[in-house]
């Protein structure tokens, strides 16, 4: 996506808005609720964005485009299908865990922001995005790294899903650090796709 830049007030809107849309999705958020957080009258919003579903598609656009160059730089050395399941793993928690308010908005909203067009690519990216995973779990069965069988897209699912969900418990600590969920995900998932 051709990433506009960001003037300093789009940013002020787009940092109100990202913990607004992920705690109540972006149909229950008002541009006034977005305009109230942000400490500017509504209509000053609209000088910045048309809708606040372009405001939306703006925080998924950047979140998707990290993901996506996180994908193909974690993939990119991989020998079997599950070292590629491994490195998207890694890729998926490094990224959402940056990004936590546009990984909510995602979950909940993507089918939203499609419908409106918000951002163009939307589909494009994401549909890439889910052929990562697809595409790594079948050449896994094909290598033998991955258990001959498995329906893919119902363990890309569960995988993503899971994935997901730690933004909304998971809090990085010395104790506990990202690494540290990365590597308990990837032996858990893992289990249950090796051949």
């Amino acid at each position: 996506m051709s990433a506009r830049p960001v003037s300093a007030r789009r940013r002020q809107i787009l940092d109100a808005a990202a913990p607004l849309f992920a705690e109540h999705g972006v149909a229950a958020t008002s541009v006034r609720d977005i305009a109230s957080a942000a400490d500017l009258k509504s209509g000053s919003l609209y000088h910045q964005f048309a809708a606040k579903e372009e405001i939306a598609g703006e925080i998924v656009a950047a979140y998707v485009d990290e993901l996506a160059a996180a994908y193909d730089a974690e993939v990119a050395g991989a020998r079997t299908g599950a070292e590629r399941v491994v490195g998207l793993i890694r890729a998926s928690l490094r990224v959402m865990h940056r990004h936590p308010h546009a990984t909510q908005i995602y979950e909940r909203d993507a089918a939203l922001l499609r419908e409106a067009g918000t951002p163009p690519r939307l589909r494009e990216i994401t549909n890439g995005l889910q052929e990562s995973w697809l595409a790594s779990l079948r050449d896994g069965m094909a290598d033998g790294s991955v258990r001959a069988g498995l329906d893919v897209r119902v363990a890309f699912r569960l995988i993503r899903d899971g994935l997901w969900l730690t933004v909304r418990w998971y809090e990085p600590s010395e104790i506990y650090p990202l690494e540290r969920l990365e590597d308990e995900c990837i032996a858990l998932y893992l289990a249950g796709i090796r051949s």
